[in-house]
């Protein structure tokens, strides 16, 4: 899960963790990742900062062994680094929007690597089914409450207000 401190990462952690799955996650400081291993039981973490240092870590901490799939947000050497990392026949989930590969450049690379670039807003307008049952399921989880919420910071909008547009431009929040 790259990006694993982000809104997307974290109820992706949520989600796997709920299906007692192994997790490696990326994240973009250190203490980012010390969350994220925290929240992970554990599980691996590495730079989203860096996509040679990411590379190197994933491969040392996953010791010959491979990833099954991957949930990318992030571009540019990680789509080629997380790819190479893929066990044969492995999944490549693809919600980000810039500089993502097209469709036929995935089976190029990886033949064997299941390519899924996923666009929600399109997912919505052209499968409205799709959906329908994803919000039934979450509201079903929802209902047995396996959900957890997202951490939270708040600031007093009439004092706090810079120091919040602040903290978001650092990138400090999780």
């Amino acid at each position: 899960v790259h990006a694993a401190a982000g809104g997307v990462g974290l109820t992706a952690l949520d989600y796997a963790q709920w299906l007692s799955m192994q997790l490696g996650t990326t994240a973009g400081r250190p203490y980012k990742q010390r969350f994220v291993r925290c929240v992970a039981a554990g599980g691996m973490a590495c730079s989203s900062r860096d996509g040679g240092a990411f590379a190197v870590g994933a491969a040392v901490q996953l010791r010959k062994s491979q990833l099954h799939a991957v949930l990318n947000s992030l571009s540019l050497d990680f789509i080629a680094a997380s790819t190479a990392l893929l066990v044969e026949g492995g999944c490549f989930e693809e919600i980000g929007k810039i500089n993502i590969w097209s469709t036929p450049r995935m089976p190029a690379a990886a033949p064997t690597v299941q390519y899924d670039p996923l666009a929600l807003d399109d997912k919505i307008e052209l499968e409205r089914e799709w959906v329908n049952r994803a919000l039934a399921d979450l509201s079903a989880r929802a209902r047995a409450r396996v959900l957890h919420g997202l951490p939270r910071e708040s600031f007093d909008l009439e004092r706090e207000l810079l120091a919040a547009f602040r903290r978001l431009q650092r990138g400090a929040n999780i």
